[in-house]
């Protein structure tokens, strides 16, 4: 039976796979208000017109978690981005690193979700934030490879 589920698996791999378009390298650069927990978002892609070109994005949860000491902290952190263009919204799972000294950030991020062209958005990378936007303001840079399966 193993034997029999393993090799139907293997049939339907090459099928799935063959569906899914080559991930498209993407830059997303977007200041957020610390207060609000809102902010805008611009899009540059290398090699695909996946995502949309700008639009709004909202922090729906900021947990801190795991390791914490006086100098740093984990924080898992969930951001709503919502496209100008009306598209669609995808959802993003930010694992990062709070460096409580210079209050940058750093870590990963992958989809968790999508709404309208987006609802089969995969992909992953990394962020980086940092306070050059004003003493209210993270500016964060997520670099990595998004593709629609």
């Amino acid at each position: 039976l193993f034997l029999a589920a393993a090799g139907a698996l293997l049939v339907t791999l090459p099928a799935v796979a063959a569906n899914a378009t080559p991930p498209t390298d993407v830059v997303i650069v977007s200041p957020l208000d610390l207060n609000t927990g809102t902010g805008t978002f611009a899009v540059t892609e290398d090699g695909g017109e996946v995502l949309c070109d700008e639009g709004s994005v909202e922090n729906l949860l900021t947990r801190f978690v795991g390791d914490r000491s006086d100098s740093h902290a984990q924080i898992l952190v969930s951001h709503e981005f919502t496209c100008d263009d009306g598209s669609g919204s995808f959802l993003l799972s930010l694992r990062v690193r709070l460096d409580f000294a210079t209050g940058n950030t750093s870590g990963s991020w992958s989809v968790l979700d999508g709404t309208g062209d987006f609802a089969k958005l995969h992909g992953s990378g990394s962020v980086v934030g940092t306070l050059t936007c004003g003493p209210d303001c993270i500016l964060d840079t997520y670099t990595g490879g998004v593709h629609i399966n």
